[in-house]
């Protein structure tokens, strides 16, 4: 398919604020979770930082499946910045949805960046650095992409919070515990196999 230029019709969904609940029930399956993880009495901290991380996975886990552009809607989008003026560029990177801001903002990082001075947020990346990290993406996007499902940002910061919280009790079974947090942030349908590649992974990057 062509894709779609999302930024022309506003600002998307995606860049608005999100809220998510947990329910009671789930919230007490993470407290039975957590105290079977570590053999006894938790702190509160450690259910508040459980029950917020969940909150905030679930939450991007409702945008990212309710408004997440195609592969076709990101590239054309990339594509119509790169004819835009100053400007109009820096409109269409407030408006565009959170996928193609996320990839815009990998190139940035790889840009010599000239900052230029803003009233809001005291500095930000000048036109040129703009422009280079939207080529860049494109780029990117035309190189060969690797098999299997990508993780999302959300998905690793999750399970580095699993794993952050089992690290001091490795007797204990960390995909098991995942499980029941996963489940509560409305990843109920991820299958085993898909958790234990999140989990792999968020290990790695934890060393």
């Amino acid at each position: 398919m062509a894709g779609v230029v999302l930024y022309r019709r506003g600002l998307h969904h995606s860049r608005e604020p999100g809220n998510a609940e947990i329910s009671g029930k789930d919230s007490q399956r993470l407290i039975t979770a957590l105290q079977h993880l570590v053999g006894g009495r938790i702190s509160y901290r450690d259910i508040l930082n459980l029950q917020t991380a969940v909150a905030f996975a679930a939450i991007a886990h409702q945008t990212h499946i309710a408004h997440a552009p195609s592969p076709s809607d990101v590239r054309r989008q990339l594509q119509a910045m790169a004819k835009l003026k100053d400007a109009e560029l820096s409109v269409a990177l407030n408006r565009c949805d959170t996928r193609t801001f996320e990839i815009f903002n990998r190139s940035l990082n790889l840009a010599n960046v000239d900052w230029i001075p803003d009233d809001c947020a005291g500095e930000m990346p000048g036109p040129q650095s703009r422009r280079w990290a939207v080529n860049h993406a494109l780029v990117g996007l035309k190189a060969k992409q690797k098999r299997g499902r990508k993780q999302q940002q959300y998905q690793l910061e999750l399970a580095l919070v699993c794993i952050s919280l089992w690290r001091s009790h490795k007797d204990r079974s960390l995909t098991k515990f995942a499980r029941t947090v996963f489940d509560a942030a409305g990843m109920r349908h991820f299958e085993q196999k898909r958790l234990e590649q999140i989990l792999t992974r968020a290990m790695k990057l934890s060393h």
